[in-house]
């Protein structure tokens, strides 16, 4: 079941966001390369995805971590799913790029996926099986983390962004009972 809260984050946070995210967005890629198959070349690796599954990343860097994030984000999640653990990563999708069908578990009934709209063309959206959900910004968008989503290729010259996480209801990390 696919779930949606509009104005999850509000105008303000949504801006801070955006402008954390690309600001950061040099530092971050050089916390190594991405993982993420799918790009508008074939084989080539995107640097615009922060944290991605058996990435590098991953393991390095969590967007909750980050006190201006943390401070907008945490107690949000928190309301909405509890004690839990959360990866959180920011994509960035310029002219040509996209991510491929995929899903974050293939059997974990203890993980939510999902997605926070927070600028660029909002036709663009989110796909599943079952069509195509075109967001407003500021919106949170969740799914069983076995649901098979993607992201059409951005024909714009204006970039996406977007946040995705993953979280866990299975386990405890440290990292997010700090957040709370």
């Amino acid at each position: 079941m696919i779930q949606t809260i509009n104005n999850w984050v509000n105008e303000e946070e949504r801006k801070t966001l955006v402008d954390f995210i690309l600001s950061n967005d040099e530092k971050n890629k050089k916390l190594g390369p991405d993982q993420l198959l799918s790009t508008s070349q074939p084989g080539e690796l995107r640097s615009s995805t922060y944290m991605l599954k058996d990435s590098g990343r991953w393991k390095e860097f969590n967007f909750l971590s980050e006190p201006i994030v943390n401070k907008i984000l945490a107690p949000k999640f928190f309301s909405l799913v509890g004690e839990s653990y959360v990866t959180l990563w920011a994509n960035i999708f310029r002219k040509g790029e996209y991510i491929a069908p995929h899903h974050h578990h293939k059997e974990n009934k203890y993980t939510v996926s999902g997605n926070i709209f927070l600028s660029g063309p909002k036709d663009i959206g989110i796909c599943f099986a079952c069509g195509k959900r075109e967001l407003e910004y500021g919106t949170l968008l969740y799914f069983p983390a076995t649901t098979i989503h993607w992201v059409d290729e951005n024909p714009y010259d204006e970039v996406r962004i977007s946040m995705g996480f993953d979280v866990h209801f299975n386990k405890r990390k440290n990292v997010m009972k700090a957040a709370w």
